[in-house]
């Protein structure tokens, strides 16, 4: 099935809440779904893989202090690609595992804050393999325009340790992902 996006512009990708820019490249897999979490396993794919995602700080996400970013919201863009990270990795599940929770949040250091219209890149590492838990490495990152070249600062960094699990209904059991090595 081909994707639906490929061709469109990034701001429209961007609106649905999709990241395209990697789907166009023709590579089966990623044409394969269109929806996360339908995309089949790769043959032999790299769990330790990179996982990055781009915000920009607007009025909305200030806290009391404009035009400082609001911590939270550098939180929760955290935990998202850190889910994000984890997914992906459970593509390569052999137990079929394709879902997965955040556990624990093992560390956050706030190293400097973010301001409207700082550009920030938010990236995801998996750094351990468990029985059913894959701990994440985040970092936050402000992208600037420096003398040679772009420069990125550190915002933010921390660990978050998902677990995977089967849902249903309610009820979430956490299961073996197979993924140990």
């Amino acid at each position: 099935m081909k994707n639906p996006f490929r061709h469109a512009p990034f701001g429209l990708c961007v609106a649905f809440g999709i990241w395209c820019a990697g789907l166009s490249s023709g590579h089966p897999a990623r044409e394969a779904g269109s929806v996360i979490g339908t995309e089949p396993p790769l043959a032999k794919r790299n769990i330790n893989g990179v996982s990055t995602s781009e915000f920009v700080v607007f009025p909305s996400d200030c806290n009391a202090n404009p035009p400082m970013l609001f911590g939270g919201k550098i939180l929760a863009e955290m935990d998202r690609i850190a889910g994000i990270t984890t997914r992906r990795a459970l593509y390569e599940s052999p137990t079929g595992a394709r879902d997965a929770v955040t556990i624990a949040i093992n560390s956050v250091k706030f190293h400097r804050s973010g301001k409207v219209k700082d550009l920030c890149r938010v990236t995801g590492t998996v750094t351990n393999v468990g029985e059913k838990s894959l701990t994440v490495a985040v970092r936050v990152e402000r992208e600037t325009m420096g003398r040679d070249g772009v420069e990125f600062e550190l915002l933010a960094e921390g660990e978050f340790v998902f677990v995977s699990v089967t849902i249903d209904g309610e009820k979430r059991k956490p299961i073996p992902h197979g993924l140990a090595k």
